[in-house]
């Protein structure tokens, strides 16, 4: 027969040795989730429930916030979200909460910048981006993405200001170089334009050497023709064609002759000017590109490309350039 007092201490002693994990622990975990090569909305789901258990574990954890506002924006499109909420409430709210917690939170005030960027909360954001410049003053990455934020206000001296901070601490930065050559276009400064474009020689080099083409190719007043503000007033613009998307790439491949096994390509068209005889249609950009006359397209396929309202269209009078989220803290 069992004795009663000895089952209860052993039960006693299995319970009060029962291991409890930590607010670190939990941390911990919900890092390794999203820490791999193509995290997937699962894995920042479950990064999400773990940094919560963190926080009911310890209330005070600046670094569980902080890790659970990410993974909340990160839900919604995964790490090119520029949706600025967060798939269970607002990341803004956890980013507050970290700072709240420990008010030297860079990279709380960097993100919280972004999603206000997103927002379109400029001054908001760029308050944020500033505290964190503050805290990190030698982050070429905050320096852009303040620029960015400046650029997307029209505030062009001071967008210039921090693209030229990049440059001096990067001086081959493609980022910086192209879109402090915008400005200076914008601006009316046509040679800094593109001396800062000559400069590009990597990711955004293609981009750079189209906007260059068209200054040689086009009295540069020709150039002002430029209207950012819906796709179908772009004059010089890439689309990212998918013949799954819509029957036209079809046609345009037909009608350029692409290979009919290239299911997505670049396509830039250049419409700018009054003269005709200058639109022309490129597969791919640059220097190396085959233009084609616009107007050897049919009018049908002319008119379903100058209308393309997709978000795989993109203006070459824009930067088109996203900032990015600092990464979550193990």
């Amino acid at each position: 027969m069992t004795n009663p007092l000895l089952l209860f201490l052993m039960t006693f002693f299995v319970f009060s040795t029962a291991y409890t994990q930590t607010a670190d622990e939990y941390i911990k975990q919900g890092f390794e989730k999203v820490n791999i090569e193509y995290a997937r909305t699962e894995n920042y789901k479950a990064a999400y429930d773990l940094f919560t258990k963190a926080i009911e574990m310890e209330s005070n954890n600046a670094k569980a916030y902080y890790n659970r506002g990410l993974a909340d924006y990160y839900i919604i499109n995964g790490e090119n979200s520029i949706y600025p909420y967060g798939y269970y409430g607002n990341p803004i709210s956890d980013f507050s909460k970290a700072i709240e917690l420990n008010p030297k939170y860079a990279k709380a005030y960097y993100n919280r910048g972004i999603a206000y960027k997103y927002m379109k909360e400029y001054l908001k954001a760029i308050d944020n981006l500033t505290n964190y410049l503050n805290l990190e003053k030698d982050d070429k990455e905050g320096y852009f993405s303040r620029g960015i934020v400046f650029y997307e206000r029209k505030d062009y001296s001071k967008a210039i200001l921090d693209f030229t901070k990049v440059i001096k601490m990067d001086p081959s930065n493609d980022y910086a170089l192209y879109s402090r050559g915008l400005i200076y276009y914008f601006l009316g400064k046509d040679n800094d334009a593109r001396q800062d474009w000559s400069k590009i020689s990597g990711y955004k080099k293609q981009e750079a050497d189209e906007l260059l083409y068209s200054f040689q190719s086009y009295d540069p007043s020709f150039l002002k023709d430029v209207d950012s503000d819906s796709p179908i007033t772009y004059k010089l613009f890439s689309i990212l064609a998918n013949t799954d998307d819509d029957s036209v790439f079809i046609n345009v491949q037909n009608e350029m002759g692409i290979d009919p096994m290239v299911s997505a390509y670049y396509l830039t068209v250049n419409i700018l000017g009054k003269n005709l005889d200058k639109h022309y249609v490129s597969f791919s950009m640059g220097e190396d590109a085959v233009r084609l006359p616009f107007y050897s397209l049919s009018n049908k396929t002319q008119e379903k490309l100058k209308n393309w309202c997709g978000t795989n269209k993109f203006n070459l009078f824009d930067i088109n350039i996203y900032c990015e989220m600092k990464k979550f803290d193990k």
